[in-house]
């Protein structure tokens, strides 16, 4: 048995649990980007693909066993293909949701466009 500090996190990190949290955080670096910037962001969700990231920035692969998927606000319908998200100079986004699933665990991440925040929620299978 091996134990010590970090094992948990590397353990949670190859089933992907940590998946959606990376998530929150580039989209709340895409908000800021934005603002700081001037310029609008784009981010990207590819399911298909199993990348996401923000456009001019190197991309990050999805974890095997995980998938990623989007949620289209108006719809409701919810897709693997490539989705994008924009973040506004102003410091507006659009509105969206992203869903990360493993064997054990279904994640929704949700933005706010009016609070410019993010959550992440459990969904029930």
């Amino acid at each position: 048995v091996v134990e010590g500090p970090g094992l948990e996190d590397a353990h949670h990190l190859l089933l992907g649990l940590d998946l959606p949290s990376d998530i929150s955080s580039v989209i709340r670096h895409a908000r800021a980007l934005a603002q700081l910037k001037r310029e609008d962001q784009i981010m990207m969700i590819d399911g298909k693909g199993r990348i996401y990231g923000i456009n001019g920035q190197p991309f990050k692969p999805v974890p095997e066993g995980v998938t990623i998927e989007t949620v289209d606000p108006a719809t409701g319908q919810v897709s693997r293909d490539a989705r994008t998200f924009r973040f506004y100079a102003t410091g507006g986004q659009e509105t969206g949701s992203v869903i990360v699933k493993n064997k054990d665990k279904a994640l929704r991440v949700d933005t706010d466009p009016v609070a410019g925040s993010v959550t992440v929620k459990e969904m029930r299978r």
